[in-house]
């Protein structure tokens, strides 16, 4: 088909899809809530009453206000399925939705149809970019240089998948469970890539199969000395992956980094304390009689003081007697201007009558005059006086003032080693010069101290050549890093890393509007993956590598195949249910070709992708594998092993004549009820095809079914136990039992149960009647198996 009539039918059957969910009201959970706790930097613990399918859908309802928010507004940080709890970090502008929140007013709204219909805006938007990839890796010629560790040297198989990656454009590594796709080959490919600059995406269909893959890749990421920090697991991960891999997961490996930063400041908040503590008693020691100084510097402040006063007063006293005198010169000289006034008037023409006052105003004048200089003289004297007392005053200032110097510098060294070193509490008493006060203060410094020393243990012996100054500014740092990374995106992230991984549907629902900025391409489990988001990556222009085993079960689809093959409404539908691997054939065949090849099952074309095998398992032994190629593979899938790690048993469990309901069989479940009460092993799962049988194990095993220990084998896809117990449940009615349906792959089905196992299979079921049955891989599995 052409760019636009893939578009045209990507477009169509997902609108198909979406209708059907929405008729038939499938795909939508609604979840009350038991409890919400709040944590530290505004993070909530939320438990709720049922099972999430899958957290990239979900939204929260809030009763206050009847307001929604998403996952782009109120961020998963983590999903634990067993305990059922979310812990959620919202957006700073909807804290306050969450103060004082009751459980009853949020629901959790889990919403299948939201995903497929960001599928359809996806293709609306950039179907008409899709094209198969043309350009091989930038590195198909750089294969010499691939370094391999000593003890994890590839097989011939997996080098030959290893040149694959490089060499083709759009490449399939298959490989069932235990043939090292992920170490041997994918993890190699992606050293090479990150070890010469370049950035690559892990993709997978689902959050176990993303997590599964990760958990390896790690595992030869960490051996190559690469920093965890360079890959970022987009979208929410489970608790126990948070857990182990903080700091690859995108929001948790931020409050992750914040809690050890928290710690770390808190540690050196308490060691800062211990050592603040241990230079004041060497400041101590070093100078015992600090607190008997400041009280002599204080004495003589104070005697300096009343001194300094003292010439004040009298020097203050003198220029009021200068004043004073200086008001009676003035009148005198008044006076004196008054007689000389009147003996002027008294001439030689004045009548002899005023004659006889002349000499009388002179005697006045005389009187005035002499003491006119009497008062001057005094003054004179005060001034000389206040010159003196001046000088004095001014070196009492000085000496206060230095002695001011003195008490300031000794109280400042107080403080300093007090306050700063939070004792403030007791410095009052420390400059008080009472010995009983000070005494006391100092006893408070030495029991702090050795109880710091005490709770900090071997930090203190740690921490013992480390400045305070050093550790203030180790302080400072660690502050302003709790700044940066409070403010720090995925945006910012995502710029500095090598691996960006996710779910399909978190790439599509993130990269909407952009393309995904990366070298190469990988998709995990692509077996499980839906054809239809997998052609979202086609629009990137870069190699592209599928990884998985089309042997197992297809991807999820709620439309049957029998409905899809039937009816005509369904039939663009087929790109749901078929699988991502036969994404190569959408570019050279016709849509009714292709719809027959998913209804017939028909095997895989591989058209202008490239395909390694990787035939030699490092899990099943002769015997299993033997079986497999039988009736699986057929590609010579053989083991590598003299004895297989995974062994295979089975319980017998006639089905009886009746049954209460289709698809279930009661003695298969007491079968498994009686098995598992002697199992020695928590590392389990209790398997079957079908859901009514699903629910009747539920009610014999509730401990099993609470621990999600009992799930269909559609559900465990991506996922593997050591144990791994399978309940068939069908006879001659078999439906996803039967490995000849090729309408129910139930090929797939059986070899997908048999993967999950990594020790051991046991298969409970009519065994009488499987072993009859030719043809089937059940007989070849029981025929193979040890009664247990």
């Amino acid at each position: 088909m052409k760019t636009k009539d893939i578009r045209a039918l990507c477009i169509n059957g997902t609108q198909v899809y979406y209708d059907y969910l929405d008729k038939n009201d499938k795909g939508l959970q609604r979840i009350p809530t038991r409890s919400i706790t709040a944590l530290p930097r505004a993070i909530f613990q939320v438990k709720i009453a049922g099972h999430l399918f899958d957290t990239e859908a979900i939204f929260f309802r809030f009763k206050t206000n009847n307001k929604k928010l998403n996952t782009s507004q109120v961020q998963v940080v983590s999903y634990d399925k067993n305990s059922k709890t979310l812990i959620l970090r919202p957006e700073e502008a909807y804290l306050d939705w969450f103060e004082d929140l009751k459980a009853t007013d949020l629901e959790i709204i889990s919403d299948l149809k939201f995903l497929v219909e960001r599928v359809r805006i996806w293709y609306e938007k950039n179907g008409g970019a899709i094209l198969l990839p043309t350009k091989a890796s930038p590195l198909k010629d750089t294969l010499s240089q691939i370094k391999f560790f000593e003890d994890m040297l590839p097989s011939t198989n997996q080098k030959k998948a290893i040149q694959t990656i490089f060499e083709a454009p759009l490449s399939y590594i298959w490989g069932a469970p235990g043939t090292g796709k992920t170490q041997g080959v994918l993890s190699y490919a992606l050293l090479h890539y990150l070890k010469n600059g370049y950035k690559v995406a892990i993709l997978g269909p689902t959050n176990n199969a993303i997590e599964q893959v990760l958990r390896g890749v790690i595992s030869m990421t960490d051996r190559a000395d690469i920093k965890r920090d360079k890959i970022i697991r987009l979208g929410t991960p489970s608790k126990a992956f948070a857990d182990a891999y903080p700091q690859v997961c995108e929001a948790r490996g931020i409050v992750k980094q914040l809690e050890d930063l928290d710690n770390q400041h808190k540690i050196i908040d308490k060691v800062l304390l211990f050592k603040s503590h241990e230079k004041l008693l060497e400041v101590l020691e070093e100078g015992n009689d600090i607190f008997e100084a400041l009280h002599e510097v204080k004495e003589k402040l104070e005697a300096l003081v009343i001194k300094e006063r003292t010439f004040l007063v009298q020097l203050n006293g003198n220029k009021k007697k200068i004043a004073r005198r200086q008001k009676q010169l003035q009148k005198i000289t008044a006076d004196i201007r008054t007689i000389d006034r009147r003996s002027s008037l008294l001439g030689p023409k004045v009548s002899q009558i005023f004659a006889k006052d002349l000499p009388k105003m002179k005697k006045e004048k005389e009187a005035l005059q002499k003491e006119h200089r009497a008062i001057e003289d005094e003054i004179d004297d005060f001034a000389a006086d206040n010159e003196f007392l001046t000088q004095d005053w001014n070196v009492a200032l000085e000496a206060v003032k230095e002695q001011k110097s003195i008490l300031s510098q000794k109280i400042g060294f107080i403080k300093e080693h007090f306050e700063k070193n939070n004792a403030t509490s007791i410095v009052d008493d420390l400059l008080s010069g009472r010995a009983e006060l000070v005494e006391a203060a100092l006893q408070k410094i030495k029991t702090a101290y050795q109880a710091n020393k005490i709770a900090l243990g071997a930090l203190a012996e740690a921490y013992e050549f480390v400045a305070i100054d050093d550790l203030q500014q180790q302080k400072k740092n660690i502050l302003a890093e709790i700044k940066f990374l409070n403010e720090y995106s995925t945006e910012e992230r995502l710029k500095n890393v090598s691996i960006v991984s996710a779910t399909l549907d978190g790439y599509i629902g993130r990269y909407m509007e952009e393309k995904l900025n990366v070298d190469h391409i990988f998709v995990d489990e692509a077996g499980y993956a839906n054809l239809v988001k997998v052609l979202t990556l086609f629009n990137h222009r870069v190699p592209i590598t599928l990884l998985g085993d089309h042997m197992q079960l297809p991807p999820v689809c709620e439309i049957g195949d029998q409905t899809i093959a039937r009816d005509a409404t369904y039939h663009n539908a087929f790109i749901w249910a078929q699988s991502a691997i036969y994404s190569a054939g959408v570019f050279h065949k016709e849509r009714l070709d292709l719809l027959q090849d998913y209804v017939k099952n028909a095997p895989l074309s591989l058209h202008k992708m490239q395909k390694a095998d990787l035939n030699n398992t490092y899990r099943f032994g002769a015997n299993l594998a033997a079986v497999l190629n039988e009736y699986v593979y057929k590609n010579g899938f053989q083991s590598a092993l003299v004895d297989g790690k995974t062994s295979v048993y089975y319980l017998d469990a006639p089905k009886p004549a009746t049954a209460k309901k289709k698809r279930q069989n009661e003695a298969e479940a007491l079968a498994v009820q009686e098995f598992v009460q002697q199992l020695e092993e928590d590392n389990f799962v209790i398997l079957t095809p079908y859901r009514n049988q699903l629910k009747l194990l539920g009610e014999y095993l509730p401990n099993a079914r609470r621990n999600q220990q009992i799930i269909t084998v559609h559900g465990s896809q991506g996922r593997e136990w050591n144990t791994v117990i399978l309940s068939l449940v069908d006879t001659y009615d078999k439906w996803f039992t039967d490995s000849e349906n090729d309408l129910s792959k139930g090929l797939n089905l059986i070899n997908t149960a048999v993967s999950r196992a990594k020790k051991q299979l046991i298969i409970v079921g009519d065994i009488r009647f499987w072993k009859r049955q030719k043809g089937q891989l059940l007989k070849g599995l029981v025929d193979i198996g040890q009664e247990f």
